[in-house]
């Protein structure tokens, strides 16, 4: 079974409704809140608020995993264990830093059975 980019892969994660009203984040993406409030796809200088998940609340309202396992972009060479945080290419993370979310999988690889796609990783936020 193949995932997509902002898949919940566990039932007990948690999300939060944020506000995106310029729809300035794409699912899967490491995203902070910006100084207006509201989301913006995380970079090297902000704290992670979470991974943005691939449904949206309503147009102006997205959703971000912000406890749990999600399908989330990655740098390159991501691998299952690897401590990950927000790095300088913006809505993605990597293994430079060493952070508050854990790849359970390699970049590109599989989860419990399912595909991750390129550029993602099956992580765990908290």
């Amino acid at each position: 079974m193949a995932r997509q980019a902002g898949d919940t892969l566990h039932a007990s994660s948690e999300t939060i409704g944020h506000d995106d009203p310029d729809e300035n984040t794409d699912a899967g993406d490491a995203v902070a809140v910006g100084p207006d409030g509201n989301l913006v796809q995380a970079d090297g200088t902000d704290e992670l608020f979470g991974i943005r998940a691939r449904l949206r609340q309503s147009r102006d309202i997205a959703s971000v995993v912000h406890d749990g396992v999600v399908v989330a972009r990655v740098a390159d060479g991501v691998e299952a264990g690897d401590a990950l945080d927000t790095s300088g290419t913006v809505g993605e993370l990597d293994a430079e830093g060493g952070g508050p979310a854990l790849a359970l999988s390699d970049e590109g690889g599989t989860y419990r059975g399912a595909s991750i796609p390129d550029g993602h990783a099956a992580v765990l936020v908290r």
